[in-house]
């Protein structure tokens, strides 16, 4: 609870923490402070699941692009190590296909979270119609999977916007 207040808190900025750590519980308020301000959701790569949570908070809280853009380049070219191909491995798993496999889990969580939240949310459709429209995916791969889930959506992304 504490470190999803302190979450959108920091979102906000440096200014929010000290105005809103007084509309928050001692213990968060308490926690607020061990982080000094900093900002919890400051990375650059997503490396678990729960920092995609952590990204549709943020966006929810706050519109802003940045959280979406990170997602949508999960969403690029690389090697994946699917569940069934898991299950022939008895159980055994190296680093690198634990590696290829929270790739893969982390690409089905990206599509999934991008489409439920671009029904959701005009905003999340127009940022995507516009990262496509620029080329700002980092690759095919992510562009044809964005385009994908636009089509589902409306049948023609750059009629998405008009939904």
């Amino acid at each position: 609870h504490k470190k999803y207040l302190a979450m959108l808190i920091t979102s906000i900025g440096p200014e929010a923490t000290g105005v809103m750590s007084k509309f928050v519980d001692e213990d968060t308020q308490k926690y607020l402070k061990s982080i000094g301000g900093k900002q919890m959701l400051a990375f650059d790569k997503i490396s678990g699941l729960g920092q995609l949570d952590a990204l549709w908070v943020e966006f929810l809280f706050t519109g802003r692009s940045e959280p979406v853009r990170k997602i949508a380049f999960e969403l690029r070219e690389r090697e994946y190590l699917t569940v069934p191909e898991v299950q022939k491995l008895n159980g055994v798993l190296t680093p690198e296909n634990q590696q290829k496999l929270m790739n893969y889990l982390l690409d089905q969580s990206a599509v999934w979270s991008l489409r439920v939240n671009a029904e959701r949310h005009p905003l999340v459709r127009r940022y995507l119609v516009a990262m496509l429209q620029r080329n700002q995916l980092p690759d095919k791969v992510a562009a044809d999977k964005v385009k994908k889930i636009l089509m589902e959506l409306s049948g023609d992304p750059d009629k998405c916007l008009t939904k």
